[in-house]
């Protein structure tokens, strides 16, 4: 059929329509967002039923349509099943589906967004500590939108980061130094020299070795709250997206 096309997606949203169909929002390899309308998948027998549960990564036919497209079959790759059997991970793979639909744009390919997205899915399930697997997963998508946060240096004077004081300042595209804040009159989110190191090594660590990586609480703390601050400036309705995650899992999501 000349206006079918398969990719290979995750699922991050589905919306019931009507009284038996769901459009189903995938985050794919191939095209990026896309959106298809899953025709009486909410029936008991639907072959599609499977294939299009939230988190599921899977291959997809779709059909070109006028206005939305047609989901019309679905092969499961991974259920992510693990991840759907605990709420604090439901909760976190969440927040990463509500920030793929908010901050990236509809038909466009991002194949590294693709794979942040499955890698973040799978340290979920392998139990690793979810705080850490969303500051890696915030760094990096804000990395490939092109709006990745300055960590090797003062945003104002250059003075390389050491064992002082710096502060997120999300207007300079960055961190800026203690003494640059206060001759300036400035306020910002706290972050250590030890913070912004750790937030370095997420943005640069293969993603095999993400699990090594063993941040204070403290640590966990500063970077939650100066990205929650840095997404808020670039990305329009961010700090509802994180509230969400914060009232259900507590002040440091």
């Amino acid at each position: 059929m000349a206006n079918s096309f398969n990719v290979e997606g995750v699922v991050i949203k589905g919306t019931d329509y009507g009284e038996t169909d769901r459009i189903i929002t995938l985050f794919t390899k191939e095209n990026g967002k896309v959106h298809g309308l899953a025709k009486g998948v909410r029936k008991g027998k639907s072959r599609l039923r499977g294939a299009v549960q939230l988190f599921t990564h899977g291959r997809f036919s779709m059909v070109k349509g006028k206005s939305l497209d047609l989901l019309t079959q679905g092969e499961i790759i991974d259920p992510f099943l693990l991840l759907k059997e605990d709420l604090t991970k439901i909760a976190y793979a969440s927040y990463f589906a509500e920030l793929l639909r908010n901050s990236c744009e509809e038909n466009k390919a991002q194949p590294q967004v693709f794979i942040l997205t499955l890698a973040a899915f799978s340290f979920l399930e392998e139990n690793m500590n979810p705080e850490l697997v969303a500051r890696f997963f915030e760094l990096r998508l804000l990395h490939y939108l092109g709006y990745s946060p300055l960590l090797e240096q003062c945003s104002y004077c250059g003075r390389r980061i050491a064992n002082s004081q710096f502060y997120m300042t999300p207007w300079r595209g960055g961190v800026t130094c203690a003494s640059c804040m206060a001759k300036n009159n400035l306020s910002g989110q706290r972050l250590s020299a030890g913070s912004i190191m750790m937030m370095n090594k997420l943005m640069k660590t293969d993603l095999s070795k993400i699990g090594t990586l063993k941040p204070s609480a403290q640590s966990l703390n500063e970077m939650a709250d100066a990205l929650a601050a840095y997404w808020a400036y670039y990305l329009d309705g961010a700090l509802q997206i994180r509230q969400m995650l914060m009232d259900l899992l507590g002040e440091h999501a």
